[in-house]
């Protein structure tokens, strides 16, 4: 198949990693594999055998990327497009539309906010999202429920070193926005001073960047206790988060961070700027698995939660992990890189006999 991936980002997040291990997976099976995105170092780590092509995405330039598309999808005989985040999906759909190809789109956020057009919705002819949970958000007669599939954000396989010596820490791994920069100052003003009052050589690790990188790199440095500040490391961008969180004790997160710590085995506190769900287990591990590890029914944000839920872990570190020994199999099984392109490949092809 000679295939067109496009994505209005290619550079920080979970949607634009998960877009890089697809093109590359699918170049990897034998597909001619073309990418259209803005600019971003997510290229660093394409195979050599895509083809990046870059593009200035916004409204804008909406009409002009369509015709460079269309001419792309002519001169390379493009069989299929498949579009990931909102500007993206509507230029998939109408291309899709213009050429009579199989237009896909995949929704890594809600699905009113990525496909909010009633056209868009009519003309897809298919829509792949990451959980079961954003299906429920659908009303029970909408256009798209018929054509709609649950395909798991994947990880790559991970060979786990059982001789690894864990850190002492304790890892948040985000994007560096406005979302995240709520839990990341209470993190640095209320929860670590308390964890490090408690736990004095424990460290905190904070990996990613964005928009408010600066602020909390300033939020850091003027930190007036030098216990507090020097038990801080910010890492900044990571091509590999995983080497980091393979050496970590804990980690706070949800989605894809959720999904690569516990691949490594490491112990997960599902938390984000909205809800606190505590420590993931086998005891809640396929009702989290259903909602990309966002704890929608557990309690609604709070940085004195998120506190005594990582304090509680502290307190028994070695009981609960030894409860939830091997659920880092679980996870690679659910979430196999193979497994989605497998899924993916199979869902282009049916699309591709259909189509007229």
């Amino acid at each position: 198949m000679n295939i067109l991936l496009l994505t209005k980002n290619f550079d920080l997040g979970g949607a634009e990693v998960h877009v890089r291990e697809l093109a590359n997976e699918l170049v990897g099976e034998g597909n001619k594999v073309h990418l259209a995105s803005r600019s971003g170092r997510q290229t660093q780590q394409l195979d050599t055998r895509i083809r990046h092509h870059s593009l200035n995405f916004s409204e804008l330039q909406f009409p002009a990327n369509f015709l460079k598309l269309s001419r792309l999808i002519k001169e390379q005989d493009i069989d299929l497009v498949h579009g990931h985040q909102r500007m993206a999906i509507t230029l998939a759909a109408i291309l899709g539309k213009r050429h009579r190809i199989p237009s896909i789109a995949t929704v890594h956020g809600k699905i009113r906010l990525d496909i909010r057009s009633t056209l868009v919705r009519k003309l897809l002819s298919h829509v792949i999202v990451v959980s079961p949970l954003q299906l429920s958000f659908l009303d029970p007669d909408s256009s798209l429920r018929g054509k709609s599939s649950i395909i798991y954000n994947s990880t790559p396989p991970t060979s786990l070193n059982r001789e690894i010596k864990r850190d002492q820490a304790i890892t948040y791994v985000s994007r560096i926005d406005r979302k995240h920069y709520r839990v990341l100052k209470d993190l640095v003003e209320n929860i670590y001073p308390e964890i490090r009052n408690q736990y004095p050589s424990v460290k905190l690790n904070i990996i990613g960047d964005g928009p408010c990188a600066h602020d909390l790199e300033e939020l850091i440095d003027t930190t007036t206790n030098d216990h507090i500040r020097n038990g801080i490391i910010l890492h900044g961008y990571q091509e590999d988060p995983k080497s980091i969180l393979s050496k970590s004790m804990l980690t706070l997160g949800v989605g894809r961070c959720a999904i690569e710590s516990l691949s490594v085995n490491t112990p997960v506190i599902s938390a984000n700027s909205l809800w606190c769900g505590g420590l993931i287990s086998k005891s809640n591990y396929q009702q989290l698995k259903g909602m990309n590890f966002i704890a929608r029914s557990s309690h609604p944000y709070s940085w004195k939660i998120l506190t005594e839920q990582i304090l509680d872990f502290l307190a028994r570190k070695d009981s609960y992990l030894n409860a939830n020994e091997g659920i880092h199999q679980q996870v690679l099984k659910d979430f196999s890189s193979r497994k989605m392109t497998k899924e993916i490949i199979e869902l282009y092809e049916s699309g591709l006999d259909g189509a007229p």
